[in-house]
């Protein structure tokens, strides 16, 4: 971490150590023989400073791009962040410092973290390890209630054809809810972006996939429960989504999403399937067409809008 901001060396708070804190205006007040330091790693988290008579105010130049919090978990390093997702706790939010991560494992989320959410900050890859089946899974130990658990702001990939996340319910035994907040899941030369497998057919499994971003892999789903549901808005699946001929009336909705051409597949008749606002797409070359029945080439039967 870079985050040293110092007055004569010796550190300024509300600033710390390896954890990153800032307000939107801070005011350090320094004397005319007094030096201060701003490391390039803070200017590039979207922060200047200003010297006028003595008083140093740092103010937060790019609004766009959130800070830290300092009642989160910041991680900026590949152990840290392995670390902290083997230990979240419920309702822990990990932020994890712009960069690239390359797992040396799969990441498990545990039940113990339900209502957690691991949050980019800036623009943030992670990959999975090369010898792993995925980068993460989202198959908690059993548990007493409900579980949750959010994505939000990452770029996710599996090692060389691997899945990127990998969601069951084989043994929480209980309703699953897993969110994917401004997100992009890829694969990465082969591969499910996103795979969901339904062990137990008792319990819902619910994925809620919400932003503006492109999935450049497919998405592979296995409803179970007629109470499965699997939401996607605004998101972009240019390679796909591939659904299980089970013969139950899982829901599938799409809202103002771009659908690869003839590539929501599988799926059986009596899964409900709605699509309201969404385009078809080809390729780089081709326009943007409205989509339809064809766009659904097996035995998925949408109602689109």
């Amino acid at each position: 971490m870079g985050d040293t901001w110092r007055i004569n060396n010796t550190l300024a708070q509300p600033f710390q150590s390896d954890k990153y804190v800032a307000a939107v205006l801070t005011t350090f007040v320094i004397g005319a023989s007094e030096t201060f330091d701003i490391d390039e790693d803070d200017v590039g988290l979207g922060m200047t400073s200003q010297l006028n008579r003595g008083v140093l105010k740092v103010t937060a130049i790019n609004p766009s791009t959130p800070l830290p919090s300092p009642n989160n978990n910041v991680v900026s390093t590949v152990t840290q962040l392995e670390t902290a997702v083997k230990n979240q706790a419920a309702g822990e939010v990990i932020e994890i410092l712009g960069g690239n991560y390359t797992l040396t494992q799969s990441l498990s989320i545990l039940v113990a973290a339900s209502g957690g959410v691991l949050r980019g900050i800036g623009d943030v890859t992670i990959t999975g390890a090369a010898a792993a089946d995925e980068a993460f899974k989202v198959d908690p130990a059993a548990g007493s209630g409900a579980f949750e658990y959010t994505f939000e702001n990452v770029t996710i990939r599996g090692g060389a054809d691997k899945v990127g996340v990998q969601v069951d319910n084989a043994t929480i035994a209980q309703a699953m809810t897993v969110n994917f907040n401004n997100c992009v899941l890829n694969q990465n030369t082969s591969g499910n972006a996103l795979d969901v497998d339904h062990s137990d057919a008792t319990k819902a499994i619910t994925v809620n996939v919400n932003g503006t971003n492109v999935w450049d892999g497919p998405v592979n789903i296995v409803p179970a429960s007629t109470s499965d549901r699997f939401n996607f808005t605004g998101v972009e699946l240019i390679q796909g989504l591939a659904g299980g001929a089970v013969d139950i009336a899982a829901v599938y909705k799409f809202r103002n999403c771009v659908l690869l051409h003839e590539g929501i597949t599988g799926g059986h008749a009596n899964n409900l399937v709605f699509v309201a606002g969404c385009y078809s797409y080809t390729d780089d070359t081709t326009a943007l067409a409205a989509t339809d029945a064809s766009d659904f080439p097996d035995d998925f039967n949408p109602t689109i809008v």
